[in-house]
C-alpha cells in the first residue's frame, strides 16, 4: 500500500476588512493636491443649501401672491362681472402687479431647480439639493391650485 504524501497545513491569511466609506460630511483628498492622501476635508454643502433656499423662497412668495390675488378677483367678479377690464383701474393694476411678480419668482424657482440638480449631480449637498429640486419644480403645481382654491372659495355663489 501506498502512502500519499500529504501537503503541509497552510494556515489561513487573514481577510482584510474593507475600509469603512468616508463620511458624506468629508472627503478624502487626492495625491494630485500635494496634501496627505489620508486627510479628510470637510465637503461644501452651500450650493444645496442656497437651492433649497432659492427653492422654498419662491414657493412661498408665489403662493402668497396667488393666494392674495385669488381671494381678491372672486368678489371683484362677482360685482364687476367677468372681465378683468371692467374693474376698477387700481384693481386692474394690482392684478397684473401680482401677476408680473409671478415672473421673478417662476425664474427663482428655475435657479433653485438648475442649482438643486447641480448640487445633488456634484455631491455639494445632495439631499438638500434633490428637496429643493423636488420642491422648485411642484411651485407652479402648489401656487396654481392655490389660486384657483382662493378664487372659488371666496366668490359668491349665484
Amino acid at each position: 500500500m501506498q502512502t500519499i504524501a500529504r501537503r503541509p497545513h497552510r494556515t489561513r491569511t487573514p481577510v482584510m476588512e474593507p475600509a469603512p466609506p468616508p463620511s458624506s460630511r468629508t472627503r478624502t483628498v487626492t495625491e494630485a493636491s500635494g496634501t496627505n492622501p489620508a486627510a479628510e476635508v470637510p465637503v461644501d454643502t452651500r450650493r444645496g443649501t442656497v437651492a433649497l433656499v432659492l427653492s422654498l423662497v419662491a414657493v412661498v412668495s408665489s403662493t402668497t401672491i396667488s393666494l392674495v390675488t385669488g381671494a381678491a378677483v372672486g368678489p371683484m367678479e362677482a360685482a364687476y362681472g367677468r372681465s378683468l377690464l371692467a374693474t376698477p383701474e387700481w384693481f386692474t393694476v394690482s392684478v397684473l402687479a401680482g401677476a408680473g411678480s409671478q415672473i421673478l419668482w417662476t425664474a427663482l424657482g428655475v435657479a433653485g431647480l438648475i442649482t438643486g440638480i447641480a448640487a445633488a449631480v456634484s455631491d455639494h449637498g445632495r439631499i438638500r439639493g434633490t428637496t429643493a429640486a423636488v420642491i422648485a419644480a411642484a411651485a407652479p403645481l402648489v401656487s396654481f391650485a392655490t389660486f384657483v382654491a382662493a378664487m372659488l372659495i371666496t366668490a359668491p355663489v349665484a
